[in-house]
């Protein structure tokens, strides 16, 4: 679906800001077969 339950997209971007790690590619809006 649209949310992932177990790891919501809001606290990815959190820890990945807080723990100074890099992006390796930029956040794109993606579908999985037209979902």
């Amino acid at each position: 679906g649209d949310v992932d339950g177990r790891v919501p997209v809001t606290s990815t971007r959190y820890s990945l800001k807080e723990l100074k790690l890099p992006i390796a590619t930029k956040w794109y809006p993606w579908a999985f077969r037209e979902e």
